[in-house]
């Protein structure tokens, strides 16, 4: 089953950081494709040539999957880059489609055609 992970900068009215659970979290795909092939983040790390613990900041959330990881992860599992990099950007868009303060910038903002209309 999948876990479901937090969304760690959406933010309410009152500007307070809000957890809100998300499936769309790259960090337990990451972990879930370790599993399926019995790897350990450690091994994993060495094999991608990159620290430990930056595999395991990017399974809690803490790190998020850049370009040069991306490019990584589809050499190592043979997963294209850009899923990995898609799954990010999802996770990003969902983060912010729920932050407040991004829903009231966004809210100011008129359709071009309705712009163009006036």
């Amino acid at each position: 089953m999948k876990n479901i992970k937090y969304l760690h900068k959406a933010r309410d009215k009152k500007g307070n950081i809000v957890r809100v659970k998300s499936e769309n979290f790259p960090g337990d795909i990451l972990q879930q494709e370790l599993d399926k092939l019995n790897i350990s983040q450690k091994k994993a790390a060495a094999i991608m040539g990159i620290p430990t613990s930056n595999i395991n900041d990017m399974i809690r959330g803490v790190r998020p999957i850049s370009v040069l990881v991306a490019l990584r992860l589809e050499k190592a599992f043979g997963m294209d880059a850009a899923y990995w990099i898609n799954l990010q950007v999802r996770y990003l868009i969902e983060l912010s489609r729920l932050d407040v303060r991004v829903k009231k910038k966004l809210s100011k903002i008129k359709p071009f055609i309705s712009a163009i209309a006036k």
